[in-house]
């Protein structure tokens, strides 16, 4: 008898103890808008053409973040690539910036 309880007590202690990181982990959340990954690209056959990627936070809407990018002037294509959050933006360097584009979106 006392063998199976210290077996019971064993097993319930290394549960406990494989359980708390899985939770602790899903408590984590990204709470920042949009953070921006500067790869701003010049194009060889227009100079004055750049592209720039902003990664989304998860809970930001990509239909709004998109409109948002549409709307702004000088930018003239914006792509979203739903497996990694990343909106990648072209913009006229003449008439707007990457600084006014990322703060248009958050």
């Amino acid at each position: 008898m006392k063998n199976i309880n210290k077996v019971m007590a064993a097993m319930m202690i290394m549960a406990i103890a494989c359980t708390i990181p899985t939770s602790a982990s899903n408590k984590k959340f990204d709470n920042k808008k949009a953070t921006v990954v500067m790869v701003d690209k010049k194009h060889d056959n227009r100079p004055d053409m750049r592209t720039c990627t902003i990664k989304v936070g998860r809970r930001n809407n990509n239909k709004r973040v998109m409109s948002k990018a549409k709307h702004i002037h000088g930018v003239k294509d914006v792509h979203f690539n739903p497996r990694t959050n990343v909106v990648t933006v072209r913009y006229d360097a003449r008439m707007t910036s990457a600084r006014h584009i990322l703060r248009t979106m958050s």
